[in-house]
């Protein structure tokens, strides 16, 4: 037969103790994004957000004035180029955002093949030829920032 762990009044009074402090530290957590995201709002403006399918996205612009706002550095590595077979191609950057010592890493990625480079003309889609490189590029490290 097993024996039952048994935890002794003292135990249990740290255990709980932690668990507070645990929920007092989360609490604090929470009402700083809550401030944070307001700072955020108001250091941006709507030509600085777009709506994608129902859900803002911050653009670039909106992106460097919050990382100035907060103190947030950056830097990207060197892009990397992908040519697909059939002509297309894509651009991506890799990011690391600082903050206090502590940093992300963030990947913004463009292809040539999205709509917004594709544009219909006469119920046909553009020849990849037609496709700015470098608009592409530009869109992979706007997407990263």
């Amino acid at each position: 037969m097993e024996e039952l762990a048994t935890i002794n009044n003292d135990e249990a009074v740290v255990s709980y103790d932690v668990l507070l402090d645990a929920v007092k530290e989360a609490e604090a957590r929470i009402e700083a994004v809550n401030r944070i995201k307001k700072a955020a709002l108001k250091v941006t403006n709507q030509q600085d957000w777009i709506d994608q399918n129902g859900k803002p996205y911050l653009q670039s612009s909106g992106a460097e004035k919050i990382a100035r706002l907060f103190n947030i550095s950056w830097r990207l590595e060197e892009p990397i180029f992908e040519q697909e077979e059939d002509g297309h191609f894509s651009y991506s950057f890799k990011g690391y955002f600082t903050m206090k010592g502590i940093t992300i890493e963030a990947i913004g990625v463009r292809s040539s093949k999205d709509g917004f480079f594709t544009k219909y003309k006469d119920g046909k889609p553009l020849p990849v030829s037609a496709i700015d490189e470098g608009d592409v590029r530009k869109a992979a490290f706007t997407n990263c920032i």
